[in-house]
């Protein structure tokens, strides 16, 4: 009988290991879906001259950066920190000191590491606009 007991117990604990394998397998699969992996955001505007279409969020590196306010719109400042030179993954960056009418896009993170700019990535899909024109939309 001593026996039997030892059997089921240790086929229960089999059975419990398992089963937290499995609920941990589920909930990182969960986290990379739902946050972390590819996000899916459909362009609402059908300005096509001046909107990027299908998901704006296609070609962005680490897409659990951003809160997407919006999926078409317009600034206006003056360009800063603009290297020059593309980053690692072929994006151009640049900070930008916002009219005052744009600065409630700003956030505390803006303000604290950035002075008080706006982040601007374009990223390589979105690179070959009218090279005559100095109002590219992006």
């Amino acid at each position: 009988m001593y026996l039997c007991i030892n059997v089921n117990r240790k086929n229960v604990a089999i059975i419990s290991m398992i089963t937290i394998a499995a609920i941990f397998s589920a909930g990182r699969m969960y986290v990379y879906a739902k946050i972390l992996g590819p996000q899916k955001v459909m362009q609402t505007d059908p300005d096509k001259a001046s909107c990027t279409q299908g998901n704006v969020l296609d070609g962005v590196s680490g897409q659990v950066r951003f809160t997407v306010l919006s999926t078409c719109g317009k600034v206006v400042g003056i360009v800063h920190d603009m290297k020059g030179t593309r980053e690692d993954d072929g994006d151009y960056q640049f900070n930008l000191a916002l009219d005052q009418h744009y600065r409630k896009l700003l956030n505390e993170v803006n303000n604290n590491r950035v002075n008080g700019m706006l982040v601007m990535e374009i990223i390589p899909r979105d690179q070959n606009g009218d090279k005559g024109s100095n109002s590219k939309k992006w």
